[in-house]
This record gives structure tokens, sequence and C-alpha cells, in this order.
């Protein structure tokens, strides 16, 4: 398990159906299934599969001397393909996509096709509960690419919050541009000496927006807790002052590009976007995990009432480990995106 927890087996699943395994199927699993076969020193534990889905768009170049077909036929035809190479290599437990492979399937989908250019996205999905301040995590199954707020990276489908002023808005999770320039990190090199109060943290360096505050015990400084990550940060100093006559504490900024920042907005009647909640989660680039802070949702913007969030990964090879299960969801239209080029 990811952090390991020892004493315990976690045990997941693979639905054949549609409906969902409540707690009390799960412990009817544990009783009658898997504690006649177990040990008795370890404690059994179902927990849900991990969903990761796949996302698709393609464009392909068609040698139009090689075929009969029309654009939409041939755009099936790619579909198809897809879906039946997916379904051969995922789906289950332990799985590897290959953007490579799945581009050489869609290639050999007909004979008249000269080549193609296939994106991938990933996608997760949940349901928050509503009118309620809660935080979501999101574990991809690779490492995501760093955006920058360009607007294709990280994307969100729709849902309701309450600005400043109680009006219900139409919102979406972004990345902030450029927030893996910023701070990382605070190491405390020295917690110093004779500090009655918390000192000012003064984060000074060649990027912008970086705040933290200092806790102290003690009399000594003990961590510093970055409030706001900043932008553009390649160098940067710590500085503290105040205190009540603390001296000498010490610490160091790691800069580098392993995080960004998230922040919900919506867009306003002149369509000017307007930022609603800054610093609304973070991404880690690394290990695939997107949390999102905070979020106070009263009304979701889909007739499932799930939130999706996609992202462009940062690699073609996509391996699942534990209990992540990568799938493509054929019923969904935005799944596969084809385009057809006649040459």
């Amino acid at each position: 398990n990811d952090p390991p927890v020892y004493g315990k087996v976690f045990i997941a699943y693979q639905l054949k159906t549609d409906a969902p395994i409540n707690d009390t199927e799960k412990q009817r699993i544990i009783d009658e299934i898997i504690r006649p076969i177990s040990m008795v020193t370890v404690e059994p534990v179902v927990v849900d599969p991990n969903y990761v889905y796949l996302k698709f768009t393609t464009t392909v170049d068609i040698d139009k001397k090689l075929t009969s077909l029309s654009s939409a036929e041939l755009s099936e035809q790619v579909r198809q393909s897809i879906i039946n190479h997916t379904d051969a290599v995922l789906n289950q437990f332990g799985s590897v996509f290959s953007s490579s492979r799945l581009e050489a399937a869609v290639d050999a989908s007909d004979a008249s096709v000269i080549g193609s250019d296939t994106s991938v996205r990933i996608e997760k999905r949940f349901t928050p509960v509503l009118d309620q301040l809660d935080t979501y995590t999101l574990n991809y199954a690779a490492p995501i690419h760093r955006g920058g707020g360009t607007g294709d990276h990280l994307i969100t489908t729709g849902f309701y919050m309450n600005d400043d002023a109680g009006i219900s808005q139409l919102c979406y999770v972004e990345e902030l541009a450029g927030s893996f320039t910023g701070i990382d990190e605070i190491q405390v090199t020295n917690g110093g000496f004779n500090y009655l109060t918390a000192p000012t943290v003064t984060i000074d360096g060649d990027g912008t927006g970086a705040e933290a505050v200092a806790t102290i015990v003690n009399g000594k400084v003990t961590e510093v807790t970055l409030t706001n990550r900043g932008i553009n940060y390649t160098t940067a100093q710590v500085l503290f002052s105040g205190g009540g006559g603390g001296q000498e504490a010490g610490a160091i900024a790691i800069v580098g590009s392993k995080f960004g920042t998230l922040q919900i907005i919506y867009y306003q009647a002149s369509a000017k976007k307007a930022v609603l909640k800054a610093n609304a989660g973070t991404v880690n680039y690394e290990t695939g995990e997107v949390i999102i802070t905070d979020m106070l949702p009263t009304a979701v913007d889909a007739s499932d009432d799930q939130i999706r969030v996609s992202v462009q990964p940062d690699t073609g090879i996509i391996t699942t480990v534990r209990n992540q299960l990568i799938l493509l969801d054929s019923e969904d239209a935005s799944s596969i995106i084809v385009t057809i080029r006649f040459r």
C-alpha cells in the first residue's frame, strides 16, 4: 500500500456489472471468502478500485486513391480499432498502456491510412458532497505534464459554487499559469533561540508571490509552511524578522518544478475570467496526484453528478499499480475524437 500499513492486506476487485459494492457486501466477502483462507494475524481490507479513464484525439491521414469509404465510415473504423485495442490490453489489474502501440493499431485500421497523430489524456471522476467543505485527492496512473495554465493541460467539467456575494457561479478548476516555477519547500536549517512569537518570513528572489509562515516551539523555529508558492523563481532566499527578540533562525528555499498550484475560476457575463478561489490545491507532476482543497460545491453541471478532471500525461507509457484500473469509456462521446484528412 502507499503508504505502507503493516499487518493488513488490501484487496481490490474488478466489477463485471455497473452495480457498486457497498460496505455490507465488502464485509461479507471478508467474512465468508477471505477469512477462512487467510492468516489470523493479517487483517484483510477490501478497497475500491482506482479508475483511470483514457481519452483519445486522433488525426488520421488517408490516401483517397486507396479507399472508397466516406469520412464517417473511416472514422468509425478507426474508433472501433481503438476500442478493440484497449479491450485487449486494458481493463485488468497490472495492465500497461503504450501510446505507440495504440497508434500502430490506428494505422492498421485501413489500408488507405498514410499515418496518424494521436494525443492521449487521462481522466479521473469523482462525486463531490454538495454543500460541504471538503478536499478531494485524485491519483492518476502516470506523471503529469507541466501545463502552466495554457488551457489544454488540466481540464475540468463544471460545478457551481457561491462567490463572495453569495451568487451561484458555474466554476472550473485550472492550473495557475507558471505555478510550477514556484517554491516547492522551505527547510529549516537552524531553529535559532529566544523567539517569543513566530517571526515574519520573507522570501527574497527573482520570482514573485511566495509567502510562508513560521512555527515556533520552546523559543525555536521548528517549521516554515508555504501559504503561497509564487511563480517564476529560479533562486530564493528565506529571511526572518521580528519574533520578540529571537535570533539566528535560518532556512533554505527549495526551488523546483515538482508542484503546480490550482485555482477555481468562473466567467463573468462579459466572458472575462474571474478567480473565485486562489490556492485551491496542488498538482504533483512527478507522482501524478491532484489535490483540490476546501471545495464547497452547491451543484454539479452533469447528469451523473460527477466532476471530471483530465490531464495530459508526461509519458506515452502508463503502468498501473496496486488497485488502479485503466479504462476506456466507449459510451462517452468525448473519449474518442477522430478527424479524417484526405490526401
